[in-house]
């Protein structure tokens, strides 16, 4: 089935993996359903991912058990269940989905934001806002931002703030929008250093081109994903970054490799079927005609560092700028339909998806 055409719609009805699975049955109905949306979907694979409705929320005990009996076999359940930090989360967060159509371009863009006024939520740039259960306000899926040792670039911003907080406030919103997760509207930024960090299981880091860690957050991001973490990296380019980025991964990780993704493999595949290796250059390199930020990046490279199960932990984006994709959505038109409507949403949903339900 193509979902890479981002106007039509399909319904896709999956739970969680392991460290979010929900004590719901599933009926005959319901597997039907999804067995009409993608034929070739394994129904042995669909019969382990449930779909969660708004009004269920099944006990904490009753999603250990069935986390223990389902997944067990798959995956080490204890680093994944410690990660969530609390099995209410795993019980009641919605992974199950129903695509919907992007609403369209939106004059949203860079408006004079202040890291203070994002913090206090009085500044969205126009970004939509919505309502969150609040008896759940903290089970629902939060966008979280590494914060990171590095220098200023030259806007005067670090590099870990790049694209912050537009492109936060824009993924959440497009996320909660085309699917039926439960989003919460202001995203967090946290560090490798904070206990915290264990009650994401996604976090985004940016611009890592220059990234140098001390031997706190060394050990703080070992810790992270030996518990299932999962992490994308994006938004640097060329050799020289690319080998700054690599000997900080050697560092965390002596022993794992760093592997190339194939087109086919899942992550590209998992809710919109991309038919490529998107590159998103930035918008002011978009405007001026070109398709890359740099001429020693002719092309993007998808990478990435798989834990002892073969599962992906952590996702690199390199020679490519998702998060201009996602921030600079509502700036230039051509941009939107070119690059943020057709990669930049459809790549970071199947990236959230595959680290919420793999």
């Amino acid at each position: 089935m193509d979902m890479s055409e981002p106007n039509q719609r399909y319904k896709i009805l999956r739970g969680a993996g392991a460290g979010m699975m929900f004590a719901l049955a599933i009926s005959a109905a319901l597997l039907s359903l999804v067995a009409e949306c993608d034929p070739h979907q394994d129904s042995s694979l669909v019969s382990r991912w449930l779909a969660c409705s708004a009004s269920s929320t099944p006990s904490a005990t009753a999603a250990e058990a069935k986390l223990q009996t389902t997944d067990a076999k798959s995956h080490d359940v204890a680093p994944r269940e410690a990660l969530l930090n609390a099995s209410a989360l795993a019980s009641r967060i919605q992974v199950g989905f129903a695509l919907q159509d992007f609403e369209g371009f939106y004059r949203r863009g860079r408006r004079g934001y202040y890291f203070d006024e994002v913090a206090e939520g009085k500044n969205r740039g126009g970004v939509p806002m919505w309502e969150i259960d609040q008896r759940f306000k903290h089970d629902v899926f939060t966008f979280a931002r590494v914060k990171y040792t590095s220098s200023q670039n030259v806007w005067g911003r670090p590099q870990w703030a790049v694209d912050y907080p537009e492109a936060d406030l824009n993924f959440s919103y497009r996320l909660q929008e085309v699917t039926s997760l439960k989003v919460a509207p202001e995203g967090v930024v946290v560090q490798f250093t904070d206990p915290n960090i264990f009650d994401y299981p996604f976090v985004y880091l940016v611009e890592p081109g220059q990234i140098y860690l001390t031997d706190a957050e060394v050990e703080g991001m070992r810790k992270y994903f030996e518990r299932g973490g999962f992490m994308m990296v994006d938004d640097f380019w060329g050799e020289q970054e690319w080998s700054a980025f690599e000997r900080q991964m050697k560092i965390v990780f002596p022993q794992r490799k760093i592997e190339d993704v194939p087109l086919s493999h899942e992550i590209f595949q998992l809710v919109y079927q991309l038919k490529e290796k998107p590159q998103i250059p930035s918008i002011g390199f978009h405007m001026r005609g070109y398709t890359s930020d740099r001429w020693d990046a002719p092309f993007a490279n998808y990478r990435c560092i798989k834990d002892d199960q073969g599962r992906i932990m952590i996702m690199i984006c390199h020679n490519t700028d998702t998060g201009d994709g996602w921030e600079r959505e509502g700036v230039e038109e051509s941009y939107f339909k070119m690059y943020s409507e057709k990669y930049a949403y459809p790549l970071g949903i199947n990236i959230v998806m595959y680290a919420l339900t793999r």
